[in-house]
């Protein structure tokens, strides 16, 4: 069973709050105890669940790479 983990957007091709509109009107999570937007300076990363509830990780690319799934396989 796979579940979305993380969505996972370029800052070079969005701005903050374009990424934070995209996942409001597509149902995600814009925020997550323990997400730490400076660590990642090339990325907008968005945690939709605990990373540690998975054994593995794959990475789906939608909207022709602009957005990244963080795939977690149970």
């Amino acid at each position: 069973m796979s579940e979305i983990q993380s969505v996972v957007f370029n800052r070079k091709k969005w701005c903050k709050n374009c990424a934070v509109n995209w996942l409001k009107k597509n149902n995600f999570k814009t925020n997550y105890p323990g997400d730490d937007e400076e660590k990642y300076s090339t990325q907008y990363r968005y945690r939709q669940t605990n990373p540690k509830k998975y054994k593995n990780f794959t990475t789906k690319k939608i909207m022709n790479g602009k957005i990244l799934l963080i795939m977690g396989h149970k």
